[in-house]
């Protein structure tokens, strides 16, 4: 149990490092960028964001199949019937 807790608190530490990065550096960029772009910045923002939940996305994923697989933590299983499916 604690270790999943403290896996928890480092997959959510780094994804939120990467978040703020992330979003400091599409801040400086538009910062530094003329006010007229609008456009473009609204485009990079939302780029740079829907890029950075991805990324976040596939750590998530990596770090839940690493805590099932690799420490046997838990399990994922699927939610279906148990019993196979008429014919």
């Amino acid at each position: 149990m604690i270790q999943a807790m403290l896996l928890s608190v480092l997959v959510v530490s780094i994804c939120t490092a990467i978040h703020y990065l992330v979003l400091k550096r599409v801040s400086d960029t538009i910062a530094q960028r003329k006010s007229a772009a609008h456009g473009q910045n609204l485009g990079l923002a939302v780029g740079a964001i829907t890029i950075a939940h991805v990324i976040e996305a596939f750590i998530y994923t990596l770090f839940f199949l690493w805590a099932v697989q690799g420490l046997q933590i838990g399990a994922l299983n699927g939610s279906g019937p148990r019993e196979s499916p008429p014919r």
